[in-house]
């Protein structure tokens, strides 16, 4: 089997669905790997306050949250009801394990375009 059609019928045993969810059913995933500062959390909550806008949560069939717990914590502070997320179904204990370490582990190997990096609570609105 060539890569490209491992690689479809892996994308399609594990097609992602967006749903919206009550953030009370969420759950936190004992085995995230990513210490939540609470200046991360505080930066979430006044991005998505300002342009309603948050990053997408990806959890598993049981709503485990996979990826995205500093956003879970900022619409629960937020005192969000429901919330639209991406359910990863049908994926083994060892895809979902690795899927979290995919999540997290390219932030290192990014590189920031130092010229265009400032603080958007900052600027002066005309």
């Amino acid at each position: 089997m060539s890569k490209i059609n491992q690689f479809t019928k892996k994308l399609f045993t594990h097609m992602p669905l967006i749903k919206v969810v009550k953030v009370a059913d969420l759950k936190h995933n004992p085995n995230h790997l990513k210490i939540q500062t609470e200046e991360k959390v505080v930066y979430l909550i006044h991005t998505i306050d300002e342009i309603g806008y948050y990053p997408t949560i990806i959890v598993d069939e049981n709503l485990t949250i996979l990826d995205g717990h500093a956003v879970f914590m900022a619409v629960e502070a937020l005192g969000f009801n429901e919330i639209p997320v991406i359910i990863i179904e049908n994926a083994s204990e060892r895809e979902k394990e690795l899927f979290m370490y995919a999540a997290c582990d390219t932030a290192h190997m990014i590189q920031w375009q130092q010229s265009n990096i400032r603080n958007p609570w900052e600027v002066k609105h005309v």
